[in-house]
């Protein structure tokens, strides 16, 4: 029996195996690679559809009280209003915000695309241009992170005209 020819052959053996291992593991790493994908698609997919359940939810709330959609009506179109009603108005925009918010830090965390939160954006500045707004805001008395603060701030200093209700609500 010649030693050599048996070493080649399991040599040879053994080059095989790797390269079949090799193989399989690289078949491995693309369906891996491939159901990471689809569970980053459906955690989009599940966010973009909680982001469009919170919307429906806040105009849900919003058409059910019309002591509210008043406020809010009354607010854009800067009538007088009462201490309490500032109040209510504010406790029902920060509300609102509190939903902004965790709708920004899902978008920071690539939880949410950047085009539905552009329009969460617009939302969210056009509730900023009354004056009871602004006060609130300006004042720094809400519970906000450093980043979604600076993120608003932004916006406003973008936009920079936020002295006009949209006509939408103006009024006659």
């Amino acid at each position: 029996m010649n030693w050599e020819a048996v070493g080649a052959i399991g040599e040879v053996g053994g080059a095989i195996g790797v390269v079949a291992t090799l193989g399989y593991l690289a078949a491995q790493i693309r369906q891996n690679s491939a159901n990471l994908n689809h569970n980053s698609q459906a955690v989009l997919g599940a966010t973009e559809l909680e982001n469009a359940r919170l919307a429906a939810e806040w105009n849900s709330e919003v058409a059910r009280d019309p002591e509210v959609a008043s406020l809010i009506i009354r607010a854009a179109r800067r009538e007088e209003m009462t201490v309490e009603e500032q109040l209510r108005y504010r406790f029902a925009m920060a509300s609102l915000f509190y939903r902004f918010e965790g709708l920004y830090l899902q978008k920071e965390r690539g939880l949410l695309s950047a085009e539905s939160f552009e329009a969460w954006d617009e939302v969210m500045v056009s509730n900023m241009f009354t004056p009871a707004m602004l006060e609130w805001w300006n004042s720094g008395f809400h519970p906000f992170s450093a980043s979604f603060r600076a993120h608003v701030d932004a916006l406003l200093a973008e936009r920079g005209d936020l002295e006009r209700p949209p006509p939408s609500i103006r009024g006659s």
